[in-house]
């Protein structure tokens, strides 16, 4: 097989995997195993220049993978842990696909964005008018169509979030505010067309009303994060424009959220949602409610309950395998009688796999913090420091990077960015 036709193949894959990412997380997945073992074709077919040394943040994914994967010499439950292990062969498959394959990847980068974009506006559309479908006609919809989540009716359908046909919410929601950073991209660049304006608007009302209050905060601190560093360092304005500009600014942070709040009943609902279970929190006795689906105060707890179970942990963790048996026990002891979870990313790594676990996953950010940092200026810069932020502020209320669909689409723009067209390789840096 010549090497462009296989080139071609793999950018089909990729481009398959990137469309179908906010879609079907089967076929994504099957896209990304596909687009490796192309990649190793590829790679052992015609050895690639690139040396390892020279891309450690690009791989260092990796290592997260390598520190997990350590932790199972030490946990009881070597089933569950080997098969949680294995469900995060991303962690390895997509980095290696793009180190192999950058050039490729970098050359058509805005084919991916594009392709991803509309997946996500279709995704976006049928979510929409699901959303628009009274509540007995969307089960009676539903009813035989075993390719689309189960729905679970509720009588306050707004107050924990939208119906998501394809994925979990709060993971399509993830993938909202990602669209949300690219169409910024779009704009600052100075290419959003019409089509893109469409696909922005729809984007950014499903990300409104899907309920997904993480993604919804990331994306307004990603944004602003935008925004001031556009002012700080990008802007050439006069001192008197700046101040006017900054001033609108930051009312605009501060007027639209409380619009959405005041106007949009998914908003109201889902916040005062958040409000209500607060007061119970800080106020009442909440042992004399029904919190199994408090999604703030449960946050709570999962941090105060991993934390404990860190403490006992610290150097090594529980083993991955061991994670949720584990909690399991704390909550119990806690006198809690709901689904143990950790809701903190880096706490996670530190409870699976201890020391090793939260270093490398602090490495692994890191880096990428720093590469990016130390680059030339462009929008690619700014967005791709703006979806770093985005994710750390995700990783403070959940585990985003722990499941398939997730771990498929941080690890995917996270590598991309790193390679992006706009960015000097790291070799080129280090000399």
């Amino acid at each position: 097989m010549k090497i462009t036709r296989l080139n071609q193949t793999i950018h089909l894959l990729w481009l398959g995997a990137m469309l179908s990412l906010p879609i079907s997380v089967g076929l994504n997945s099957l896209c990304v195993a596909s687009v490796f073992v192309m990649t190793i074709v590829k790679w052992v077919s015609t050895p690639v220049d690139h040396k390892v040394r020279d891309h450690i943040t690009l791989l260092s994914p990796i290592l997260v993978f390598v520190a997990l994967a350590i932790s199972l010499f030490y946990t009881a439950d070597l089933s569950l842990g080997l098969d949680m292990v294995f469900r995060k062969n991303a962690y390895i498959l997509l980095p290696i696909t793009v180190f192999v394959n950058q050039e490729l990847f970098r050359s058509r980068i805005t084919d991916y964005f594009a392709a991803y974009l509309f997946g996500l506006t279709i995704a976006g559309v049928l979510t929409l008018i699901l959303f628009c479908l009274p509540q007995e006609q969307l089960v009676a919809f539903l009813d035989g169509k075993d390719w689309l989540r189960e729905y679970a009716e509720s009588p306050n359908r707004l107050a924990f979030g939208i119906y998501s046909p394809f994925m979990d919410r709060l993971q399509f929601g993830y993938l909202l505010g990602i669209g949300g950073i690219l169409h910024i991209w779009y704009l600052l660049r100075g290419q959003l067309r019409l089509i893109g304006l469409l696909s922005s608007i729809i984007v950014g009302v499903t990300l409104v009303i899907i309920g997904a209050r993480g993604a919804q905060l990331a994306f307004v601190i990603s944004t602003f994060f935008i925004c001031c560093y556009w002012f700080v360092w990008e802007s050439r304005l006069s001192k008197l424009r700046k101040m006017l500009v900054g001033t609108g600014t930051v009312l605009g942070f501060l007027v639209l959220p409380w619009l959405l709040f005041r106007y949009v009943p998914a908003v109201t609902q889902r916040y005062g949602q958040l409000m209500w279970e607060m007061d119970i929190y800080l106020y009442r006795d909440i042992t004399q409610y029904d919190y199994t689906h408090f999604t703030s105060v449960r946050r709570i707890f999962s941090w105060t309950n991993t934390w404990e179970l860190i403490q006992q942990h610290w150097i090594l963790g529980v083993g991955i395998g061991d994670v949720v048996a584990e909690l399991e026990q704390v909550y119990l002891s806690n006198n809690l009688m709901i689904q143990p979870n950790s809701h903190n990313q880096l706490m996670l790594y530190w409870v699976s796999a201890g020391l090793l676990g939260l270093f490398t996953g602090l490495f692994m950010i890191g880096s990428y913090l720093r590469l990016i940092w130390q680059r030339q200026t462009g929008t690619i810069r700014m967005i791709a420091l703006s979806y770093i932020v985005y994710y750390l502020v995700i990783f403070l209320f959940d585990v985003p990077i722990w499941y398939s669909v997730g771990i498929n689409g941080f690890f995917s723009f996270f590598c991309l960015f790193l390679i992006s067209d706009e960015l000097l390789s790291e070799s080129n840096q280090s000399r």
